[in-house]
């Protein structure tokens, strides 16, 4: 084997190993957080116009990361628009000025949801860590709410991701709660969606994060290797003796 022939060989292999380890490697970030706050600024506990207020949402995304906007919280919501704060109708909204409520949350009620997500944008796919939140029943008391997780991934069905019971009334306040989103069907993706929905009654959220990290697509990863070894060799043959 010819000296130059031997260096692209472990030239290849370098950048094989780096193909198959470099991406698993990349440290996990928060890609998209959801915090909401509190402003307080209904009538009354019981008034109607206790409703979703994007103003008081603030979304980070990071840098390649398309996701839903506070706005679209509320676009991609099954709401019940004449529904008063009672807990007989579904609900999605900010807690404003309901005492019966935590400051800073999220609250839906009796199989009311909200829906968000995030997709990489072109030339780089997500590999998903976890996701990450706050939640707690939006009552005194343990009456034995909670919530269930519906994920789609790259635009196909929902399917069912997790479903959680919760202990903390408000008096407790907020559980902190993690689900884990290593596995393989999360990794080397382009989008992901999830919708969370109260199963019992009120559910209260805060401080939501979809965490991982952003990394080249593998086809392009791969093109660049060829290319590179390309002009190795390319390189090598011009100056052969």
């Amino acid at each position: 084997m010819r000296p130059y022939q031997r260096q692209l060989l472990i030239l290849g292999m370098i950048l094989c190993s780096l193909l198959a380890t470099g991406r698993a490697t990349t440290e996990a970030a928060v890609l998209y957080n959801i915090a909401s706050f509190d402003a307080n600024d209904a009538s009354s506990s019981s008034s109607t116009t206790v409703n979703y207020d994007a103003s008081l949402v603030s979304i980070t995304m990071a840098s390649g990361i398309t996701g839903s906007s506070a706005a679209d919280l509320l676009a991609l919501q099954n709401i019940n628009p004449n529904a008063a704060t009672s807990s007989a109708y579904p609900r999605f909204r900010n807690t404003d000025a309901d005492t019966a409520q935590l400051n800073g949350t999220l609250v839906t009620d009796i199989d009311g949801y909200f829906q968000f997500g995030i997709a990489a944008q072109a030339g780089q796919t997500l590999n998903l860590q976890s996701i990450s939140l706050q939640a707690a029943q939006a009552t005194a008391g343990n009456a034995g709410r909670g919530f269930n997780v519906q994920v789609s991934v790259d635009g196909g069905d929902w399917t069912s991701f997790t479903s959680q019971s919760l202990t903390n009334g408000r008096t407790l306040g907020l559980q902190d709660l993690s689900y884990s989103l290593a596995g393989a069907a999360y990794q080397d993706i382009q989008s992901i969606d999830f919708r969370f929905q109260s199963t019992t009654g009120a559910v209260e959220y805060t401080n939501i994060a979809i965490n991982g990290s952003l990394v080249p697509e593998p086809s392009r990863m791969i093109f660049l290797a060829l290319a590179c070894m390309g002009m190795c060799f390319s390189r090598r043959k011009r100056v052969a003796p």
